[in-house]
């Protein structure tokens, strides 16, 4: 499911002035990722600095793989030879990117169980989905292994 960038931008309490290069209610966004290598058509990517690599350095890629539009920090330098693309910045892309994914994700499920342990924790999560899903209820399990 896609939403406006403007609602994206609404949510992560940015202004509209904060985008350069197209109006933010034009921009269909079906997905958020920091990681270049995981942009389709209609991903907005998130240009963050880290600790061992800056993301704005993974622009071309983006864009290059059908990024819909970029958020970087304030002050980020368009690379030489990447074509134009709209570009969100500002001051904490970090935050503005977990508010964004928020907003794009929707609801939390009204119910969450979690296991502990030193050993079964995928087992016992598998079973619990199984027996939800076959007592109608929706259900999923999320884990290291999936």
């Amino acid at each position: 499911m896609s939403q406006p960038l403007s609602r994206l931008m609404e949510a992560a309490h940015l202004p509209s002035t904060a985008l350069c290069g197209a109006a933010p209610e034009a921009i269909a966004v079906s997905a958020v990722t920091a990681d270049s290598r995981a942009v389709r058509p209609g991903t907005l990517f998130a240009a963050l600095p880290g600790t061992h690599a800056d993301g704005r350095t993974f622009i071309p890629a983006a864009v290059q793989a059908g990024a819909c539009a970029v958020l970087a920090p304030s002050g980020t330098v368009w690379p030489q030879g990447t074509s134009p693309c709209p570009v969100v910045e500002c001051e904490n892309p970090r935050h503005a990117l977990a508010l964004m994914a928020t907003a794009l994700a929707g609801p939390q499920p009204a119910h969450l169980a979690a296991i502990t342990g030193t050993n079964g924790k995928t087992s016992t999560a598998d079973f619990m989905r199984q027996l939800w899903t076959l007592q109608g209820f929706s259900a999923s399990a999320i884990g290291t292994l999936g």
